[in-house]
């Protein structure tokens, strides 16, 4: 299976790569290096969204690619922008970018530069399931929660996504919500 995964993702880079799109190897903090830790840096080149190359490969429409850096000392990066302007796509693209890298895969950039992450964690937004009898805003917690519990201690080395929380909330409720979502993670 092993062998059949690695064929094929060679043969997914290639058809990228002729439709225009690059995959490059990540360059990794060395174990022993000064700036490794939880509050080193991360810096990508030229991310773009694999999902979306993909699916425009033949279409000739080409997919925006930006460039993320946030430096040592840092531990958030916080894409803002007006609605339909790229901010999940964007989201979705560094999320490849250090998946892809935790599996030793070249990534959807130009270049990206960073610590080694043992975990990444995310929380998109999912359609809401009559099934379950709960509110949009409860699955979001449900869905949130395991991550801030922290059961195996893993959030201080852990890569985490959060996008568009609370959107069904009020404008107060989401903002006291979201601070303390973030001040977790900080901690």
């Amino acid at each position: 299976n092993e062998i059949v995964f690695y064929i094929s993702f060679y043969e997914f880079e290639r058809q990228l790569e002729n439709a225009g799109y690059q995959l490059n190897y990540p360059k990794i903090h060395e174990e022993n290096s000064e700036s490794l830790g939880p509050d080193s840096g991360l810096e990508i080149a030229q991310v773009y969204d694999m999902a979306l190359a993909w699916k425009n490969r033949f279409s000739g429409e080409k997919v925006v690619k930006n460039d993320i850096r946030y430096g040592e000392g840092k531990r958030f990066l916080v894409i803002t922008g007006p609605n339909q302007g790229g901010k999940t796509t964007l989201a979705r693209a560094v999320g490849q970018c250090v998946y892809l890298m935790l599996m030793g895969l070249k990534a959807p950039c130009q270049s990206m530069k960073g610590r080694f992450f043992e975990h990444i964690m995310t929380h998109f937004e999912v359609e809401e399931s009559v099934e379950t009898g709960a509110g949009k805003l409860k699955e979001e917690l449900w869905r949130l929660k395991p991550m801030m519990q922290d059961l195996n201690g893993n959030q201080e080395n852990s890569f985490v996504i959060l996008n568009e929380l609370f959107t069904t909330a009020t404008t107060y409720d989401a903002r006291i919500m979201a601070q303390k979502v973030m001040e977790h993670f900080q901690n």
